[in-house]
């Protein structure tokens, strides 16, 4: 179990750290595409990132 926790929290991070840097590419692509400011894209990234860890969620832990 000890093991499995273990893995499990690091490929979680390094997870986190690919969406991250997924996350600045796409945001910089989506400012300059639409002239808008990266702080209103850096929001709207952080909603659509925030729906997609809630949807990948396993059945037993969806609030919906």
């Amino acid at each position: 179990m000890y093991i499995m926790r273990k893995s499990h929290l690091l490929s979680t991070g390094w997870f986190l750290v690919d969406m991250t840097l997924w996350l600045l590419l796409f945001e910089a692509m989506t400012a300059l595409y639409f002239g808008t400011s990266l702080i209103l894209c850096h929001i709207l990234w952080i909603i659509f990132l925030i729906i997609q860890y809630v949807a990948s969620y396993p059945a037993q832990y969806r609030l919906v």
